[in-house]
């Protein structure tokens, strides 16, 4: 008789979700690694007039006064898109320490910019990079791509969390592969990749989790790092040096005069083309998923019968081997009355003999019975095990129907991204 326990594994659902303290923080904030401030438009308070606070501005800023250098205690608690006071407490700071107008006035490549900019420069050259994530496989690092990409289409985390402890607790390229899994979603959605994250370590011990939340931290640094390297030291259309003439450090910032807008590159469809295959690939693995518990749904159910059937040639079995045990008892008393009350002392021989082969049979008769009890037991608690997992099984189809339905979604919604890119190439 097959054991079914096993069809629990692709189903099994996040019923913990355990709070334990891990000693670092997966997702504390990250110092940008060295990337020069860019502003598209100036910042400060001191002159409302020319400073339009753009909130990417301002938080780009409140990051790059900590890789310029400037002390932890004279700096924002933590990096914000508000230019508020304590930001520009910080900036009049930076600028009182490199000799600059103390004003909390930035303006694109001005002076406290580009002071910004060289202090990085040179704290970056002295830096020790981000090691990289070993064990990391290039398909692991795509397939965890496709994974969120799909993933912004939904709310659901159905069995991810679990699969994900699974993958973890395997080999070490499991863990590397989680730990790059939940840096590239908690680049996309923070909040998204913390509720995973909670919902994986319900199936994690303290020392995986531990070992995750480091790997994890260590997979965004490295990220950091690559991204860092991959942006151009200077704007991509500006021929100019970076650090311009020397100015008057009491002259304010002056805005830079406009200049003319960049040519409009060459719309692609790349990016677009490789979501649509990626929700393909989703929509195929949600198909397959929902065939292989349709076959573990048709499997319980075929199985209960059997196993009903199991229980009820057992029983046959039982009441035989009773019966078959109160006849051998019944020929032993014969015999052994044979055996001392027989005038014929030959026959008194035999019937002792007899008796003595009998006891033996009878001693066998009871083992065979004990054993095809221990065999009813245990189809007993099979069925019992099949009828339970049998309802879960059904409301995993549903779920995988489910599925389906939001690939089938996302699917569409990547073709329709698709053809609206063709038409503009076109």
């Amino acid at each position: 008789m097959p054991r079914f326990s096993s069809l629990f594994t692709p189903i099994r659902k996040s019923l913990l979700d355990r709070a334990t303290s891990a000693l670092i923080d997966p997702f504390q904030p990250l110092a940008n690694p060295g990337r020069p401030l860019r502003l598209k438009a100036p910042v400060g308070l001191a002159n409302l007039a020319a400073a339009r606070n753009r909130p990417d501005d301002v938080l780009r800023l409140a990051t790059s006064l900590a890789d310029a250098g400037l002390p932890k205690a004279k700096r924002p608690s933590r990096p914000t898109n508000v230019f508020d006071s304590p930001l520009e407490t910080a900036v009049c700071s930076f600028q009182r320490r490199n000799k600059l107008k103390v004003d909390g006035l930035l303006t694109p490549k001005g002076p406290t910019n580009q002071a910004i900019n060289r202090s990085i420069a040179l704290l970056q050259s002295k830096r020790t990079p981000a090691p990289p994530l070993r064990n990391l496989s290039g398909a692991a690092f795509a397939a965890n791509a496709r994974l969120v990409r799909a993933m912004m289409g939904s709310t659901e985390d159905g069995i991810l969390p679990d699969l994900m402890a699974s993958d973890f607790s395997a080999n070490k390229a499991g863990q590397a592969k989680t730990a790059d899994f939940l840096s590239q979603l908690f680049a996309r959605d923070p909040e998204r990749a913390k509720v995973v994250r909670a919902k994986a370590r319900g199936f994690m011990t303290e020392d995986e989790t531990s070992l995750l939340d480091r790997l994890t931290l260590q997979a965004r640094k490295a990220d950091a790092e690559a991204l860092a390297k991959a942006q151009p030291p200077g704007d991509p259309d500006d021929d100019e040096p970076d650090d311009p003439e020397p100015e008057d450090p009491d002259e304010p910032d002056e805005p830079d005069e406009p200049e003319d807008p960049p040519k409009k590159p060459e719309p692609n469809c790349e990016a677009e083309e490789e979501t649509v295959d990626a929700a393909k690939e989703d929509l195929k693995n949600a198909e397959s998923h929902l065939e292989t518990t349709q076959n573990e749904v048709t499997k319980t159910e075929s199985g209960i019968p059997r196993a009903e059937g199991e229980i009820e040639k057992k029983e046959g079995e039982i009441q035989e081997g009773k019966d078959a045990i109160a006849e051998t008892e019944r020929l032993i008393k014969d015999a052994d009355f044979n055996a001392q009350y027989s005038f014929d002392k030959l026959h008194r021989i035999i019937s002792r003999k007899k008796s003595i082969s009998l006891r033996n049979d009878l001693e066998k008769q009871k083992g065979i019975l004990e054993q095809v009890h221990e065999e009813m037991k245990a189809l007993r608690a099979e069925l019992e095990t099949l009828k339970e997992i049998l309802p879960e099984l059904r409301k995993a189809v549903e779920e995988a129907k489910e599925s389906i339905e939001q690939a089938q979604a996302a699917l569409e919604e990547a073709k329709e991204i698709l053809e609206e890119c063709k038409n503009r190439d076109g």
